[in-house]
């Protein structure tokens, strides 16, 4: 036991010491967390999607809600395996059927093809370190979509503040409400909520009171 704790001890010992001279990751931190916006944007519909089928399908015998849970607790236990441990090799799939998760060739498959489309879309090099990146993040956002998707279970609401805040409108905003702001960084609109008085947006009305209440205090004066 002493012995395999110092084999691992320093095992570590020299990962760290090479570490001081590492390279940089293969995507950098800013465009990481920008891959990540887009792909927690796009997780949001598919597991939106993914909940109407479960309850479509439930058979009738089987309680929706407990099938719904097993399905996403399924799918976060495969999500955190990729996020720590990369593509799944013949001993963590092992791990993972030992849990009741069986991983198959279609799920790799399908794993492998979002990493084809992420790497596309942002014209990135498709080599072995880029792959294993943006799996990461793509499962990452996953994980992150699913803690939502409870949370708006728990708070409907919440998803909808999320949708004003992430993603471009689709309605027509009202005459005064705030309009989106664009800029480099943050390719999509940011959107304030806004209800609108009189053509006053919410973010002007305290403006309009001050000038409100000086003018009434001006007047006074003139008339006195």
């Amino acid at each position: 036991m002493a012995r395999s704790r110092a084999a691992h001890l320093s095992s570590a010992a020299d990962f760290l010491q090479r570490g001081l001279d590492r390279a940089d990751p293969p995507i950098p931190f800013l465009q990481r967390c920008e891959i990540f916006r887009r792909r927690l944007l796009a997780e949001r519909d598919h597991l939106e999607a993914l909940h109407h089928e479960i309850v479509r399908s439930v058979p009738h015998d089987v309680d929706p809600e407990a099938q719904v849970e097993t399905v996403f607790n399924g799918v976060e236990r495969f999500s955190r395996a990729v996020v720590s441990g990369g593509m799944p090799n013949a001993a963590s799939t092992a791990k993972l059927a030992a849990e009741g998760l069986i991983l198959n060739s279609q799920t790799i498959a399908l794993w492998d093809a979002e990493v084809d489309s992420a790497i596309a879309q942002v014209a990135l090099t498709d080599d072995a370190a880029m792959r294993q990146a943006m799996l990461k993040i793509i499962h990452e956002a996953r994980i992150a979509g699913i803690a939502e998707f409870r949370q708006r279970l728990l708070s409907p609401a919440s998803g909808y503040e999320l949708a004003l805040t992430n993603q471009p409108s689709t309605i027509d905003h009202p005459s005064g409400s705030s309009q989106p702001e664009k800029n480099a960084d943050n390719p999509l609109p940011f959107y304030q909520t806004a209800l609108p008085e009189r053509g006053v947006p919410v973010r002007g009305r305290a403006g309009a009171a001050r000038r409100w209440t000086a003018q009434s205090g001006r007047r006074r004066r003139a008339q006195t």
